[in-house]
């Protein structure tokens, strides 16, 4: 089975290729996000505890989300991160409509 570790092995990917494909990118050494969500954080001026209110978790559950890279953050908990930093992401994941 071939790992795809960036979006453009994904999007060159064939259709039909398995779900389980696809997880494999969030652990990818090439994914940006962690890092660009602590950056988004700095540049809006908020702490972690600013950005922990905004998710309604505790400001030591986004100490320990950066320090590990957001690795045990799950999609979802990364999408409320992502909203609370008001941020846009472009690039999407789907599968074919007959997957």
């Amino acid at each position: 089975m071939e790992i795809l570790t960036s979006f453009e092995d994904i999007e060159k990917a064939p259709v039909g290729l398995p779900p389980h494909a696809f997880t494999h990118y969030l652990k990818s050494p090439k994914m940006d996000l962690p890092l660009e969500l602590i950056r988004a954080r700095i540049a809006l001026g908020l702490t972690q505890r600013d950005l922990a209110k905004r998710v309604g978790l505790k400001e030591q559950q986004i100490q320990r989300y950066e320090n590990n890279g957001y690795a045990s953050a799950s999609y979802v908990r990364l999408m409320e991160i992502v909203s609370a930093l008001r941020l846009n992401i472009r690039k999407e994941i789907s599968l074919p409509r007959n997957a």
